[in-house]
């Protein structure tokens, strides 16, 4: 996957690359990250590739299975239960599909006005309140949250 950001106050334009495999194994789908937010190079390019007709081709980590490429400085944190980290890495995220959609059809359920939205909503703001005591969050980004919660009350 690539992206472009704008540098240079918009003058130049600069892309990166996000690369990964994504596999289904014993219910769970994989995502290993292999390589996040790598730069083109544009000198390599324009010589491979005066005409710009995309011949350049790149050779990108993809992720392993055995051990990280490329590792996170941090352990990403997920809210929802079904999305998780794979144990030891911090480049492989795991999803539990069935679950993640049994919490889908639920909050579906939540919205249609069912009696469990006052423990989904007490969930959340526990969930908020974790995650701002474990500094995850900034404390703007608490109260943002908080204010969106209770405008859902």
């Amino acid at each position: 996957m690539a992206k472009e950001k704008i540098a240079l106050g918009g003058l130049k334009k600069q892309t990166y690359f996000i690369a990964g495999r994504a596999f289904f194994n014993d219910g769970l789908l994989n995502l290993i990250i292999g390589e996040y937010n790598r730069l083109a190079n544009s000198a390599y390019e324009m010589a491979y590739d005066p005409t710009n007709q995309g011949l350049v081709e790149y050779n990108f980590n993809y992720g392993e299975r055995v051990a990280p490429k490329f590792p996170f400085n941090e352990k990403i944190v997920f809210t929802l239960s079904s999305v998780t980290m794979k144990s030891g890495r911090t480049d492989w995220v795991t999803v539990n599909v069935e679950e993640l959609h049994k919490t889908t059809l639920s909050n579906d359920i939540v919205k249609k006005g069912s009696k469990s939205n006052k423990d989904t909503l007490i969930q959340r703001f526990k969930i908020l309140e974790k995650l701002r005591k474990e500094e995850l969050i900034t404390e703007e980004e608490y109260q943002q949250k908080r204010k969106v919660l209770l405008r859902n009350l």
